[in-house]
């Protein structure tokens, strides 16, 4: 309170006699006000403070001249920098400089201040990915602020990266298990039921490229009776509750005739149950009967294209 006491001295409040009664009420309660605002923004700083080191991304603001305004918590674990250095007042030199100290940079410190000081004088949005020392990759935010300032936010992406290239390893494998497979496999989009994946042996089954399948609907690639059949096929499907639907059938191809078949189909659902899309897992049985011509369907075998 010692710089109350002084304001106190200021105003003449050390001495009473020197004021009239009306001047040491009105002195008084200027005193009294800039007590309470002293607190109210005290309060407030300490609100800010709690809020700024909640929060999951690293936040600094810095101002005109590239001096650090705030920053909270998050940033210093995140770069491993040190409270009594990076505070208020520090500047963006001084920043990079222990940012080297503290092994989490090994640039040139005064191209790297030079660089960011181009980036933030041209008063746009901007996002960045660094990769730190220690093999963390960082995602940086800047956005200038109205008085000259900038607010810039990290945040440590280095789990979400890894899941994700782990997430692309895996549908990598998968798609090079299903080309593969020797069954046919083929999937379509329940929303306009186009299809949206053939294998290698599809092609060959279907007896047409892929690139003349994918995208197109089955009224696309076949004459509208058969068409009509195969809608008729996928709505079927889409009103079972769950499971495949397995059988044995002749069915028509866009390029190869009727073959014989063992289709195994189903309605690929979401977590809440909803269809999303229809795979067909199809086994081309008409080799392996030698009394079976597939240039037509079988007598006693039902019809069903797809």
């Amino acid at each position: 309170m010692g710089q109350f006491a002084a304001l106190r001295s200021m105003l003449g409040l050390a001495d009473p006699s020197a004021l009239t009664d009306a001047g040491r009420k009105a002195t008084e309660l200027l005193l009294r006000e800039t007590e309470r605002a002293h607190k109210l923004l005290k309060e407030q700083k300490l609100e800010l403070d709690a809020l700024l080191d909640n929060i999951l991304q690293g936040v600094v603001m810095l101002d005109a001249d590239a001096r650090i305004l705030v920053c909270n918590k998050r940033y210093l674990e995140i770069y491993g920098l040190s409270p009594t250095v990076v505070k208020p007042g520090c500047t963006l030199k001084e920043l990079i400089q222990h940012r080297v100290a503290a092994g989490y940079f090994h640039g040139n410190v005064d191209e790297t201040v030079s660089k960011i000081l181009t980036t933030l004088g041209e008063r746009r949005p901007s996002t960045a990915t660094t990769r730190l020392a220690n093999g963390h990759v960082i995602s940086v935010f800047t956005r200038p602020m109205e008085n000259g300032g900038w607010l810039v936010t990290h945040q440590d992406v280095t789990e979400h990266q890894r899941t994700e290239q782990e997430a692309e390893r895996m549908q990598r494998f998968l798609l090079t298990v299903i080309e593969n497979v020797p069954s046919t496999v083929i999937v379509k989009d329940v929303r306009d039921l186009r299809y949206v994946l053939i294998n290698k042996a599809g092609e060959k089954f279907y007896g047409l490229p892929r690139a003349q399948i994918i995208g197109r609907t089955a009224q696309e690639l076949f004459p509208k009776a058969s068409a009509d059949a195969i809608a008729a096929q996928d709505q079927l499907l889409l009103q079972l509750s769950g499971g495949a639907t397995v059988g044995t059938q002749m069915v028509e191809t866009p390029a190869n005739g009727f073959r014989h078949v063992m289709a195994r189909r189903l309605a690929i659902r979401d977590g809440k149950g909803v269809p999303q899309f229809l795979l067909s897992v199809i086994d081309d049985l008409s080799d392996r009967n030698p009394q079976r011509e597939t240039g037509s369907p079988a007598p006693k075998t039902v019809q069903i294209r797809i």
